[in-house]
């Protein structure tokens, strides 16, 4: 029984090898997510700086607080 469970999980444990073709689909939509968004803050970016510039300075501040946060000679 416990040889039977062991060799099931090994079996399960085994990842299925993926073709070149399934490797350059999440390529294509990997890259096609990527310019979808690198063009929606493009474009949504002058539109919040005209009507909600109090927010986009919030976040300037909070992303800035990580910086000095990691940028502190503190290990």
């Amino acid at each position: 029984m416990k040889r039977a469970l062991i060799q099931l999980a090994r079996r399960c444990m085994r990842s299925r090898p993926t073709s070149a073709e399934e490797s350059g689909q999440a390529a294509v939509e990997y890259a096609i997510m990527s310019m979808w968004l690198l063009l929606g803050v493009g474009a949504a970016y002058p539109f919040l700086m005209a009507f909600a510039p109090e927010m986009m300075n919030a976040l300037q501040i909070y992303v800035d607080g990580f910086y000095f946060c990691l940028a502190l000679p503190i290990p």
